[in-house]
């Protein structure tokens, strides 16, 4: 996953605007890869590029119905924008994603103060 580690190297140095352009590409290239995801929606969000945010988070669970982190990163975008009703719906469905899971495959959502904890 070569854009992968693009992404990763170009957002730890600030790059933003590259890390999304490795990012999408990796996740064009490997569609199952959710830490693509992680970087291109964090990187969006990062420089307030909502619109390229939204279309990760949308494709992503597009891809990945099930995926906690997905949605609860996306309700924090929400309620970050101020879109509440969304938010909560997305948080909703981050619950059940985690309810419904097997405990051995259950995707957990990390709970922290920021908006989209950044990759590393």
């Amino acid at each position: 996953m070569v854009h992968l580690r693009q992404a990763r190297l170009r957002f730890r140095a600030g790059d933003y605007a590259g890390a999304i352009r490795s990012a999408r590409l990796a996740y064009l290239a490997c569609p199952d890869s959710v830490a693509a995801l992680n970087v291109l929606t964090g990187a969006a969000q990062h420089i307030g590029d909502f619109a390229s945010a939204e279309w990760a988070f949308r494709r992503g669970l597009a891809d990945h119905p099930g995926n906690a982190n997905l949605h609860q990163q996306y309700s924090w975008m929400l309620a970050a924008r101020g879109d509440t009703a969304a938010s909560r719906r997305e948080a909703h469905a981050a619950f059940i994603a985690t309810s419904s899971a097997s405990p051995a495959t259950a995707s957990r959502p990390v709970v922290s103060g920021s908006v989209t904890p950044l990759p590393r």
